[in-house]
């Protein structure tokens, strides 16, 4: 896997992960993969599924975040923003 512009991959891979857990109907990776591929450098559909799988095992497929947690990393962005 290719590392340069990971940070924007790995963000467009939790927007994707995100959009599919909270949407109704199911959206295919090809769809994404061709608006991606307009703003960032995602080389093929295979690479794109390799994030989606790689980002899900990271957080174990915890898709559902607590107030508690959400708060916490809230504070840490805040603290590191000033």
């Amino acid at each position: 896997m290719n590392l340069k512009y990971f940070n924007y991959r790995l963000f467009l891979v939790s927007i994707i992960i995100s959009m599919k857990f909270h949407e109704e109907y199911y959206i295919e990776n090809a769809y994404f993969f061709k608006q991606a591929s307009k703003y960032c450098s995602v080389y093929d559909i295979k690479e794109l599924n390799q994030l989606e799988s790689v980002f899900l095992e990271a957080i174990d497929y915890r898709l559902k975040v607590d107030q508690c947690e959400l708060d916490t990393y809230f504070s840490l962005i805040l603290d590191g923003a000033q």
